[in-house]
């Protein structure tokens, strides 16, 4: 799992939360938010 923010061209910054499967290679979006709290990344990591 990783968590990392992309600045969007309206400079906009989206922090997104993925997963990766190890045996795959194959990325999971898990989430998108402009506003990451402790509750969001606690519900997404359930």
């Amino acid at each position: 799992m990783d968590l990392f923010h992309v600045v969007t061209v309206l400079l906009k910054r989206l922090y997104c939360m993925v997963a990766m499967e190890i045996s795959t290679r194959r990325v999971h979006l898990l989430g998108v938010t402009t506003n990451p709290t402790g509750s969001w990344a606690v519900w997404l990591r359930s």
